[in-house]
């Protein structure tokens, strides 16, 4: 449940911190509208830092393995 409070908050956080006065960026004035958008940079977010942490996890297992054949000999 906590987890649910909290995306809906930082839901509501971005979209009240939206930049009104730029051109770089679209301002979506109503909430609904403005959910879907979040939903999907959320979604490659998450899958970028989920893309990032398997890569990081490779590297460290290749590392290990590394140094277990150094030891090993």
């Amino acid at each position: 449940m906590k987890f649910k409070t909290s995306h809906i908050l930082s839901a509501l956080w971005r979209y009240l911190n939206q930049p009104l006065f730029t051109s770089k960026v679209a301002v979506i004035l109503n909430p609904m509208k403005f959910f879907y958008p979040y939903q999907i940079q959320l979604l490659e977010s998450c899958w970028s830092k989920d893309y990032a942490l398997e890569k990081n996890r490779q590297l460290l297992e290749r590392c290990w393995s590394a140094v277990g054949l150094q030891s090993s000999e």
